[in-house]
């Protein structure tokens, strides 16, 4: 069924851990970056994805040759992973830009940003689960911790328009009306 050795078994959990770390990490490190007033933040961004997508190459190159990952599902998760890692660099690297892009653009990038972020998360799941491992980043993720992730998520609009100093379209009518 499954042909990984514990070694093979250890190094897979590492990889998904710590690309599952780094995930969660952009979301609330990489939006304080670019929403702070820093030199260097899309090189910064670009630097971290770089070593994201590293992570996912590496992954894919080092169970190439087991039945493992020469079975469709996870076939399709490895290149799962390289798609979502390029919408979540895109995303960042739009919003990095978010006092000079439309709003328009800002909002598909945020939007952009939480689909690739579910994308990544989802596949690093079905990957650790197609191997039968419990993936031992996420034994340590409380409920609290989801509840702040999925706050943040869907509140990255929100976070950037206000750093801008723009209202969200629509929001004025809303708030107004007290809901």
């Amino acid at each position: 069924m499954i042909d990984l050795s514990p070694d093979d078994r250890i190094v897979l959990d590492r990889l998904l851990s710590q690309l599952a770390s780094r995930l969660n990490g952009a979301i609330d490190f990489w939006t304080v970056v670019c929403l702070g007033d820093l030199p260097g933040r899309r090189e910064f961004l670009a630097h971290q994805e770089e070593i994201m997508h590293s992570l996912v190459i590496v992954l894919g190159e080092l169970f190439k040759g087991t039945g493992w990952a020469q079975a469709q599902p996870v076939r399709n998760l490895f290149e799962t992973l390289s798609k979502a890692s390029e919408r979540v660099q895109n995303a960042f690297l739009i919003l990095e830009q978010f006092h000079t892009v439309p709003l328009a653009e800002v909002r598909r990038a945020t939007q952009e940003l939480v689909e690739g972020h579910n994308q990544f998360r989802e596949a690093i799941r079905q990957l650790g689960q197609t191997a039968n491992l419990s993936i031992s980043y996420w034994q340590g993720w409380t409920a609290e911790r989801e509840e702040y992730t999925q706050r943040v998520l869907h509140g990255l609009f929100d976070y950037f328009c206000h750093a801008r100093g723009a209202e969200q379209p629509g929001i004025e009518a809303s708030s107004s009306s007290g809901g």
